[in-house]
């Protein structure tokens, strides 16, 4: 009878162990997957902000006649957005660059007016 009671405790243990890698496992890969998460939140509120830049961009060139490049810098929550507009033949080069904690991302497009 005792060596039933022993054999019994030592799989109760290695079933608690293996639960417990499993489950440690689980908490490291979803610690793994909320930091992959959150730097492609901050990766796309640059792309989000350089594309707000090149909105504005074209807005400014509704509105206004442009003969020669013209540049504009924006602060809004944290970014700082670059805009650049050149005008070229029969259309605009629109670069729009937004920085935020040392991080860049530029948005290149053409626009017809």
């Amino acid at each position: 009878m005792r060596s039933k009671k022993g054999s019994s405790v030592f799989i109760i243990l290695v079933v608690c162990m293996v639960f417990f890698t499993f489950t440690a496992q689980h908490i490291l890969v979803i610690q793994r997957n909320n930091k992959i998460f959150l730097q492609q939140q901050k990766i796309y509120g640059l792309l989000y902000a350089a594309e707000a830049g090149a909105e504005i961009a074209k807005d400014f060139i509704d509105k206004n006649k442009i003969s020669q490049n013209y540049f504009q810098n924006i602060n809004f929550e944290g970014y700082s957005i670059s805009i650049k507009i050149t005008p070229e033949k029969e259309r605009y080069k629109i670069v729009s660059s937004s920085t935020k904690n040392k991080k860049t991302t530029t948005v290149n497009m053409y626009y017809l007016k």
